[in-house]
């Protein structure tokens, strides 16, 4: 019996998880079936279904693994959030980096902000409606940006996207 969190259940999990990556590096969501990750994945579909309901669920799965992750990168292993760290933005681009395959998916559903903390607190003098529209704004263009790097293949390195960041931040929106 393969119990859950077993090794062999964890290396399944596993395979399945990077099959299931892979084809969505190559193609939209809708189009995978779970017979092609099985068959990457060299597991049977009995396997499959004894870990996932369906694809959306290792999805969901697969997403809130990596985007714990990924938040842990950003806050780094103290949890505390600051206004603007740029080690936490440094070790998320490079998390963003090594795992390509779910970012393309991710970012193309504009998904950057469950990554950046939601915590709405206003900053003196704003209220906490402007601190929102200013979170969404800055996400939203990262998430585009990001977008844009990953699908081009990553030519510059992370060090050299967040200076490309940092600088578009300063330089303003309508100058």
């Amino acid at each position: 019996m393969n119990k859950e969190g077993n090794q062999r259940g964890t290396d399944t999990r596993e395979r399945l998880t990077e099959a299931f990556l892979t084809l969505l590096s190559q193609k939209d969501i809708s189009r995978i079936t779970i017979q092609e990750i099985c068959e990457n994945a060299q597991v049977s579909r009995t396997a499959f279904y004894n870990h996932y309901e369906d694809i959306y669920d290792l999805l969901h799965k697969c997403g809130k693994e990596i985007t714990a992750k990924a938040a842990l990168s950003f806050f780094g292993a103290d949890g505390n959030w600051n206004e603007y760290s740029r080690d936490g933005y440094l070790r998320l681009f490079e998390f963003i980096q090594q795992n390509r395959s779910f970012y393309l998916y991710f970012l193309r559903q504009g998904s950057l902000s469950r990554i950046i903390a939601e915590d709405m607190s206003a900053r003196p003098g704003r209220s906490v409606r402007q601190e929102q529209y200013r979170r969404i704004f800055h996400s939203g263009a990262i998430n585009a940006v990001l977008l844009w790097w990953l699908e081009g293949g990553c030519v510059e390195s992370p060090e050299e996207l967040l200076a490309i960041i940092e600088r578009e931040s300063r330089s303003g929106l309508l100058t």
